[in-house]
């Protein structure tokens, strides 16, 4: 049993058995949906292949348990904004992720570098973030720290000299430890704000980037692009979104709506005559078509715009572009703005799937879809988060004629 039970806040169903954790899941679903669809169109939960380890990025917290305690790495305690609970043995992440953080609470507590205090604005430790994947079984390792800024009122407690012996020194133990590592980085961040921010990168080892495989497909991930969390599961949330893709031939028009790095995209591509991506963040949009080069992918165009001017501009005719036969949705957690869905409504495709993250958000965008005569054909939740309270649900719906 993890030894943080009841105090991390990263899980909150440690101390339930998985089978009865997907059963909670699968009825929180079901009641969610109770009054828009009946329970025998929800299909049954799909697990996730790993119950534990399954991981491929972690955010990790430089701070202190008790008030001036020694230095941890961890996570942050269940209702605290200060205390940092060590996480040298998290069962959500794989060995060798474990393995890292433990040579580095290590050696920056030998070496006595302080973490940033977020009161005192001092202090050099911030973050530690690591990916991995699971295609190539390798890390990609990002210490976020502050630095020395002469426009910036930050006290690192380091000079440059210093500091850069201490970041070659890290990359040194690092890689004289038996870890299969991509790449080493370090991350600038003089924010105020708790977030890992990013006002420069220095390169210690190796690559910047890591890279998956899935459908055929290669993707690479940069430290700060989204890629879905649970590898393996997102394999099986990906094929029931093809499911649910009732394209009926290859000549259809795809729009995918908030495509981040295009990983739905790309594999719809594969059934669709065109496929349009939309998304806001500019560094996933430019990993998207690095992505779409490399494989080689000829039907796909991604917008680096908000999506209410994208599908805006499509309807008012200000952009020459065909208008969709199919519409995919994949939100962030606080679902799709207001006009943006109106936007979308008047595309008057028969089915859209969506891709939801946060139930509640969706039904809020299901009311209105309703009101344009939208229903749910059928839906299906995929546990992408073992042990935590959070679910993915894949929904169909289609507009009655």
């Amino acid at each position: 049993m993890c030894e943080n039970i009841g105090s991390c806040g990263g899980c909150c169903y440690r101390d339930i058995n998985y089978k009865e954790q997907l059963i909670i899941k699968e009825n929180f679903v079901k009641n969610l949906l109770s009054d828009y669809v009946d329970a025998n169109k929800i299909e049954a939960i799909i697990p996730s292949p790993s119950e534990l380890h399954y991981r491929n990025k972690m955010e990790f917290s430089f701070g202190d348990e008790i008030k001036d305690g020694i230095l941890t790495l961890g996570l942050h305690k269940k209702k605290s904004f200060y205390s940092i609970l060590s996480a040298e043995n998290c069962e959500l992440v794989t060995d060798d992720v474990n393995r890292v953080v433990s040579l580095c609470v290590n050696f920056f507590r030998e070496r006595k570098i302080s973490y940033f205090h977020k009161k005192k604005h001092c202090g050099f430790l911030r973050h530690l973030v690591i990916r991995k994947s699971f295609s190539f079984n390798n890390l990609l390792i990002n210490l976020v720290t502050t630095y020395n800024d002469e426009n910036n009122f930050i006290n690192t407690g380091i000079d440059n000299e210093s500091e850069k012996t201490l970041l070659d020194d890290f990359k040194d133990i690092l890689l004289s430890n038996d870890i299969n590592i991509a790449g080493i980085i370090r991350t600038k961040n003089n924010s105020l704000s708790d977030a890992v921010k990013c006002d420069g990168i220095d390169v210690l080892y190796g690559d910047i980037n890591i890279y998956e495989e899935m459908f055929e497909l290669r993707f690479k991930i940069s430290p700060f692009s989204f890629f879905q969390t649970n590898t393996n599961c997102a394999k099986k949330l990906y094929e029931k979104v093809m499911e649910y893709v009732s394209i009926e031939n290859n000549d259809s028009i795809v729009y995918d709506l908030y495509s981040g790095t295009g990983t739905i995209t790309q594999i719809v591509s594969k059934v669709a005559k065109y496929v349009y991506g939309c998304e806001i963040i500019s560094e996933a949009v430019d990993m998207a078509n690095e992505n779409i080069l490399f494989n080689k992918i000829e039907n796909v165009k991604f917008f680096s715009r908000d999506v209410k001017d994208l599908v805006r501009d499509v309807n008012s005719g200000n952009i020459e572009i065909k208008k969709p036969d199919f519409i995919i949705l994949d939100p962030p957690r606080e679902g799709v703005m207001d006009k943006a869905l109106e936007d979308i409504i008047r595309f008057d495709v028969k089915n859209i799937v969506y891709v939801s993250c946060k139930l509640k958000s969706f039904i809020d965008d299901f009311e209105i879809l309703k009101s344009y005569g939208y229903k749910i054909v059928k839906a299906c939740p995929v546990d992408m988060f073992p042990y935590t309270n959070n679910v993915e649900t894949v929904i169909l719906m289609e507009k009655g004629m």
